[in-house]
């Protein structure tokens, strides 16, 4: 996970047979504090949380809102294609 200038936050890996939509939750809650971020307590999940279909199940979806991070994550495509480049959801 990288936050959006592609520095990464988080790394994490898998077995190879492992859907990367199975630790997207995971890697969201386990994002640093971010100290510095200004007075209070630090900050640790983004405001936005970008991804494409293939983390956007519902139950992603719901987890995310859930901790009240926008989700971004594109909704699973019906048929055969990455959908690299089209945004499922609008703000």
């Amino acid at each position: 996970m990288t936050d959006a200038e592609g520095v990464p936050l988080v790394v994490k890996t898998t077995r190879a047979n492992v859907n990367d939509c199975t630790v997207a939750i995971e890697l969201l809650d386990s994002i640093p504090g971010i100290p510095g971020a200004g007075p209070g307590r630090p900050r640790f999940r983004p405001a936005i949380y970008l991804g494409d279909h293939i983390y956007g199940t519902k139950a992603n979806i719901a987890q995310t809102e859930k901790r009240g991070v926008c989700s971004l994550l594109g909704e699973p495509l019906g048929g055969h294609g990455s959908g690299l480049g089209q945004w499922a959801r609008a703000w």
